[in-house]
């Protein structure tokens, strides 16, 4: 299923075999994926690829992750791109975010906040639907596509 959305940028993702499946999961849909390790390399492929989502480790530095989420939010030519904060850190602080609460997206200047560890299957169906709204597709386009897991 196309939604309009080809190019995913990865910021400081682990190793690890959720974040592999989560590889897997987008690739298998025609999605090409560009990996950073830092802040200052995914600068520089917003510079000079078309990105249409962005998915962030928040946990390596949270300083750098909330000032790059707030950069690319802010900026008019990158605000349109869909970004996605993955973090560990609200089981560390005790306390529960939503990933569709608007709390969540202006605290972290993200479209969607997904709580780790990282589900590649919740992931996939969440965005596949977070992007369906945003272009306007019912339930029953979104129903008739076979999932890889299943």
């Amino acid at each position: 299923m196309e939604y309009g959305y080809s190019t995913i940028l990865l910021i400081n993702m682990e190793d690890s075999p959720s974040i592999n499946r989560f590889t897997d999961v987008f690739e298998e849909k025609g999605f090409s994926l560009y990996h950073v390790k830092t802040f200052e390399e995914a600068y520089q492929i917003l510079g000079s690829q078309s990105v249409q989502i962005i998915v962030i480790n928040m946990d390596t530095d949270y300083a750098k992750a909330f000032r790059f989420c707030y950069r690319v939010k802010h900026n008019q030519n990158l605000k349109h791109i869909f970004l996605i904060a993955l973090s560990g850190a609200h089981s560390e602080l005790g306390i529960y975010i939503e990933a569709q609460t608007a709390e969540a997206k202006k605290w972290l200047n993200c479209d969607l906040f997904i709580p780790k560890p990282l589900n590649a299957m919740y992931l996939y169906k969440l965005l596949k639907k977070e992007i369906a709204i945003l272009k306007g597709i019912d339930g029953t386009a979104l129903d008739t596509e076979k999932e890889p897991w299943l």
